[in-house]
């Protein structure tokens, strides 16, 4: 139902007060003083744009900078102290191992 009334009333934009409800609906006041939004109405950029563009740049690559540095430490870290195990490892104690396997001796306590 509310969606029919807005087709009926048509394609109207009004500022509304939300404080207060009762207030009357004030219709939006524009720049070139219209009733309807026109072209005119865009914020238009102003001023020299290469200054900001060279700032903003400076930032980016700032951070696209950092994050490489980041990304490649982390990679370095995880290299060094990170074991995969990607093979599998010789026994490290040799001479225990041929211990055990040894056959006991009788009389020997």
């Amino acid at each position: 139902m509310f969606a029919l009334n807005l087709l009926k009333r048509g394609p109207r934009i009004y500022q509304a007060n939300y404080m207060n409800k009762r207030s009357k609906i004030v219709k939006a006041k524009f720049k070139d003083g219209g009733e309807w939004p026109t072209f005119n109405d865009y914020p238009a950029p102003c001023g020299p744009w290469k200054k900001n563009y060279d700032r903003h740049q400076t930032i980016y690559n700032s951070v696209l900078i950092s994050g490489i540095i980041a990304s490649i430490g982390a990679a370095i870290l995880m290299g060094m102290t990170a074991n995969f195990n990607f093979i599998m490892p010789e026994y490290p104690y040799k001479e225990e191992k041929d211990e055990n396997d040894a056959p006991e001796q009788e009389g020997e306590e």
